[in-house]
């Protein structure tokens, strides 16, 4: 994935638009509140300045990507 993507504005200036992954969870004892407070951010990041993806750091300790379109639950950390 590329740092930046550019996309036109309401303007019609083009803006680049920056890709964030938020890393949730793990394997500790603080991973449900990493999931948790995992999911505020990528809920709240504003999409119009930023490509959002995911990453779960699983309890069995295996990693999940997830896909541009989808969106992460705290079931995808068990």
């Amino acid at each position: 994935m590329r740092n930046t993507t550019k996309t036109k504005g309401e303007s019609g200036v083009i803006e680049m638009k920056k890709n964030i992954i938020v890393v949730m969870g793990g394997w500790s004892p603080e991973a449900p509140i990493s999931m948790r407070s995992g999911l505020n951010v990528f809920r709240t990041l504003d999409r119009e300045k930023y490509n959002v993806r995911a990453v779960i750091l699983k309890e069995d300790r295996s990693a999940c990507f997830l896909a541009e379109d989808e969106t992460p639950s705290e079931q995808d950390w068990q």
